[in-house]
């Protein structure tokens, strides 16, 4: 079984394929069990902040900021939560195909308001932070 908190200075390749396979959306629990050897659920949440917390200290010891990314959650707003859907996917689910796309949003913007700008930003931005956290762990060299 590996160790819950990686040793000063190091972490080994398992911690980065477990923060890897986190960011990529598998659960914690699975994650932990596959790559730390952990099984019990607290242990495997306790586990994740201890190894989240030791690479971004290790990361500021050597002045690197973007590891600031790693252990972050980074949500798509929810439907269920009043967020109104992307313009092309209430038109497809509304069934207005050949309608041209500035009547589709005048009719979008009569029922949701012009909230479709914020929302496709905030994907866009949190597609980017994804790819940069991704990237990040695939080329782990800072502390090795």
């Amino acid at each position: 079984m590996a160790s819950l908190c990686p040793a000063p200075e190091h972490l080994g390749v398992h911690h980065f394929a477990y923060l890897r396979s986190v960011a990529e959306g598998i659960p914690i629990a699975d994650a932990a069990r596959k790559y730390l050897g952990i099984s019990h659920g607290a242990e495997a949440i306790t586990a994740h902040r201890l190894t989240v917390d030791h690479a971004r200290a290790i990361a500021r010891r050597h002045g690197d900021s973007r590891w600031r990314l790693v252990g972050i959650e980074i949500r798509e707003r929810e439907l269920a939560r009043g967020v109104p859907p992307l313009l092309e996917q209430w038109a497809e689910a509304e069934g207005l195909e050949g309608w041209s796309y500035t009547e589709l949003q005048a009719m979008y913007a009569e029922r949701f308001g012009d909230g479709e700008a914020d929302v496709r930003r905030r994907q866009l931005r949190n597609a980017r932070l994804r790819e940069s956290r991704l990237a990040l762990l695939f080329h782990r060299t800072t502390f090795q």
